[in-house]
């Protein structure tokens, strides 16, 4: 779930209401500019053994519109 609060009252009032319903939130400040993801996994038998895969960039719903 993505939420986008524009002040810090608001972003009060939303974690309030969402802490009852969730056991943790991640809040993150908003950076504008595009946005990327990269998977990352790992064999849990070896402590040398990682992957990382392909950046893929995200676009939103609003973007997309």
């Amino acid at each position: 779930m993505i939420l986008h609060w524009f002040t810090t009252e608001n972003l009060g009032k939303e974690n309030r209401y969402l802490l009852p319903f969730y056991s943790d939130i991640m809040v993150e400040e908003y950076i504008a500019g595009r946005e990327f993801t990269v998977l990352v996994s790992a064999d849990p038998l070896s402590t040398n053994d990682t992957k990382s895969y392909k950046p893929i960039e995200y676009f939103s719903r609003r973007e997309r519109i």
